[in-house]
C-alpha cells in the first residue's frame, strides 16, 4: 500500500515523489480510511500539479516575443484544448499568483490549498494594490488553509474590507448603480428572471418569499417548496398576493462603527462582510431595530441585550449570531434556516443553554444523532465532528465582530 505520509499533512513531500505510486493503487483493495486518505492525497497532488501548470503558462507567456503577446491565450487554447476565454483567465490567474500572491501560490504548490480556493483569493484581491494584496495574505494565512470555500470567501472579504475600507465604500456605491433585471429564455416554454440588486434587498425578498410560501403551504398542498417559492414570486410581482408577512434582515457591526467613530466592516447575515458606510445606510435608512450583543475580547457573542423577544427566541438569536451557519464543518446553510436543537438530545440529558445549543440544518442534525458521528464542543467554542472512521473535523465559529488590532507603541 502507498505511503500516504509523503503526500498528506502540513508539509507534503516536495516534488521528487513518483506519481505512479498513486496511479498504481488498487482502489478496490482500500478500506474506508485508506479510500479517504487516497482521495485527499490525490487532491493535494492535483493542487501541486496545478501550481506547476500555472507556472508553465506564465513562463510560456514570458518567452513569447512582445509582438506575439496578444496571441498567447489563443495558442494556449489550441494546446490545452480549452476555449480562448478559459486560457485567458488561466493566464491572468497565473500572473496574479506569481507576481501578487506568493503566499497563495506557495500554499497551492504544497497541496495545502486547492485551485478553486486559490482562485477565490485572487478574485477577491484583484481590486487591491500590490501592497494591500500582500497585507491581505498576511492577515489570512495560515488560518485560511483549513477553511471551507464559503468560510474562506468570508475570511478574505473581511480582510479586504479591513485593509481597504475607503475603496470598499466606493466599490459598493459603483456596484449599486449597476442594478438591473434580465431575462434568459430556456427550452420547453420556460425562462429565467434575474435581478441584480443590493444584497440586503435580495435577502429581504428571499425571506419574504420563503415566509409566504410557508404560510401558503398546507397538508394537502401538491406543490413542492421550490414550486411554491416560484409561484409566490410571480404573484407578488403581478400583484396577486397581498400577504402581510414581515421579514427581517440581520446586520452585525461594532457600536463604534454604527456611530461613525470608525470604519470597521460588519456583516450582513446570509451574505457576509460589508463596508462600514453600507452598514450605516442599512441601520438608518431602513429604520432598523437594533439589539445590543455583549462580545468577548476576541469578538465572540456572549449575551444578547433584553428587548422585545421572549427568552427562548433570545437564546436562538444568540446561537445564530454566534455560529452564523450550520454547525457541520462543511455546511453553508445559514443559521436562521437551521434546526435550533439540542446538540445533546433532550432525552439523553441535554439541557437548554447557549453552551450546548447550536444551529444544525435538518440533514446534519440527523448526522449528529446517528451512530456514525460523535459531536463535542471544546472550551474555545469549536465543534468537533468525529466520524466512525476516527477522523475528526473542526468547525471553528468566526467572531461576530473584528476587533481592531492594537496600534504598535511609538518608537522611543
Amino acid at each position: 500500500m502507498i505511503d500516504y505520509d509523503k503526500f498528506l499533512g502540513p508539509d507534503p513531500t516536495p516534488p521528487g515523489w513518483d506519481i505512479n505510486e498513486l496511479l498504481d493503487v488498487d482502489v478496490g483493495t482500500c478500506d474506508a480510511v485508506d479510500s479517504l486518505q487516497l482521495a485527499r492525497a490525490v487532491t493535494e497532488v492535483q493542487s501541486m500539479l496545478e501550481a506547476v501548470r500555472l507556472r508553465a503558462i506564465e513562463q510560456f507567456a514570458r518567452q513569447r516575443p512582445e509582438d506575439a503577446a496578444a496571441g498567447v491565450p489563443d495558442t494556449l487554447a489550441c494546446e490545452l484544448k480549452v476555449s480562448v476565454p478559459k486560457a485567458g483567465s488561466d493566464l491572468a490567474l497565473a500572473h496574479a499568483l506569481i507576481h501578487r500572491l506568493p503566499e497563495t501560490l506557495g500554499a497551492l504548490a504544497k497541496g495545502r490549498l486547492d485551485p478553486a480556493r486559490a482562485a477565490q483569493i485572487e478574485r477577491a484581491t484583484t481590486v487591491l494594490s500590490l501592497e494591500k494584496a500582500h497585507e491581505v495574505e498576511t492577515r489570512i494565512f495560515p488560518r485560511v488553509l483549513e477553511r471551507t470555500p464559503r468560510q474562506l470567501y468570508d475570511t478574505v472579504r473581511w480582510a479586504v474590507l479591513k485593509v481597504d475600507p475607503d475603496g470598499a465604500d466606493e466599490r459598493c456605491r459603483s456596484r449599486k448603480a449597476e442594478r438591473r433585471t434580465a431575462v434568459a429564455h430556456r427550452e420547453d416554454g420556460m425562462s429565467w428572471f434575474h435581478a441584480f440588486l443590493p444584497s440586503h434587498d435580495v435577502l429581504a425578498m428571499a425571506q419574504r418569499i420563503d415566509s409566504i410560501a410557508r404560510e401558503v403551504a398546507g397538508p394537502d398542498e401538491p406543490r413542492t417548496r421550490k414550486q411554491l417559492r416560484a409561484d409566490v414570486l410571480r404573484d407578488l410581482v403581478l400583484g396577486k398576493n397581498a400577504s402581510t408577512v414581515t421579514t427581517n434582515v440581520y446586520v452585525t457591526m461594532n457600536a463604534s462603527t454604527l456611530l461613525g467613530l470608525d470604519n470597521l466592516p460588519g456583516e450582513l447575515r446570509g451574505y457576509g462582510p460589508l463596508p462600514a458606510q453600507r452598514l450605516r445606510e442599512l441601520a438608518f435608512d431602513l429604520k432598523a431595530v437594533w439589539s445590543g450583543v455583549l462580545v468577548d475580547d476576541q469578538g465572540y457573542a456572549k449575551k444578547l441585550a433584553a428587548r422585545r423577544y421572549r427568552p427562548s427566541r433570545q437564546l436562538k438569536e444568540l446561537a445564530n449570531l454566534r455560529n452564523r451557519y450550520c454547525s457541520y464543518t462543511a455546511c453553508n446553510r445559514t443559521a436562521e434556516k437551521c434546526d435550533f436543537e439540542h446538540r445533546i438530545p433532550h432525552n439523553k440529558d441535554g439541557t437548554t443553554d447557549e453552551h450546548i445549543r447550536d444551529p444544525f440544518c435538518r440533514r446534519h442534525h440527523r448526522f449528529a444523532q446517528s451512530p456514525f458521528w460523535h459531536v463535542t464542543k471544546n472550551q474555545h467554542g469549536e465543534i468537533l465532528w468525529t466520524s466512525d472512521l476516527g477522523r475528526t473535523y473542526t468547525n471553528t465559529p468566526e467572531p461576530i465582530t473584528d476587533p481592531a488590532t492594537p496600534e504598535p507603541p511609538p518608537p522611543h
